[in-house]
């Protein structure tokens, strides 16, 4: 049986800790995003978003709005254009707005979400056809960042802990950020991913669950 210390540096050492510091471009077919998160500094006009149409002949039209982390519309960030036709080999940006009055949190990190549709033009000489048209919608995290949080965001990673509840195990994270785990192992055995909130916790998978299925030692 192995104690709670070396529990944790097993997990430690397989864990890769995505901390909200910032934008990561993404590229691909179609219409892209150019970053796979949004941080809104507290304080700011406005925050972009490049969306760029990759193809180079297809026209989408692009529908953008904002959600918050319950996943219901929310008018507390404004995103503009809402709507726009984009054409082959062309970029524009999506520019967010803070209508939030200083309503929320000033301690934490607040979650939205910003989501993109992009739906495909039909080609006229088609209509008449049985065609089935796919409209493709791209969601990333909005983290509203309050100004002079009580720690720097490169150290929030090495400040989230962990504990058992039960079978469970408990990520905990005491810091102002929300933190991304991904790539957490067990020994040698893979953890789900998870998005831990400011000041809070998230349980994972049932440990004895785990050792069933995954076949992991009994670490209590």
């Amino acid at each position: 049986m192995r104690n709670k210390g070396d529990i944790a540096r097993g997990l430690l050492a397989g864990l890769l800790l995505v901390a909200t510091l910032g934008m990561m471009p993404q590229a691909q077919a179609g219409v892209a995003l150019g970053a796979t998160r949004v941080i809104y500094p507290a304080g700011n006009k406005q925050v972009q978003l490049a969306v760029t149409n990759n193809d180079d002949s297809s026209t989408y039209l692009i529908q953008s709005w904002i959600e918050n982390a319950a996943g219901d519309k929310d008018s507390r960030f404004v995103i503009t254009p809402p709507l726009f036709a984009m054409q082959g080999k062309k970029e524009n940006t999506l520019r967010i707005v803070d209508a939030t009055n200083n309503q929320l949190p000033q301690d934490r990190e607040s979650l939205f979400w910003v989501n993109v549709k992009a739906i495909p033009s039909m080609d006229k000489a088609k209509l008449s056809d049985n065609t089935l048209q796919l409209a493709i919608i791209s969601r990333i995290k909005l983290y509203y960042r309050p100004a002079k949080l009580a720690l720097p965001p490169d150290q929030a990673a090495e400040k989230l802990t962990f504990s058992r509840s039960g079978n469970a195990l408990v990520l905990n994270n005491p810091t102002p950020y929300f933190l991304t785990v991904t790539e957490l192992n067990a020994g040698t055995r893979g953890l789900d991913n998870a998005l831990v909130p400011p000041h809070g916790a998230n349980p994972g998978e049932s440990a004895a669950r785990r050792r069933e299925h995954h076949h992991l030692p009994d670490h209590q």
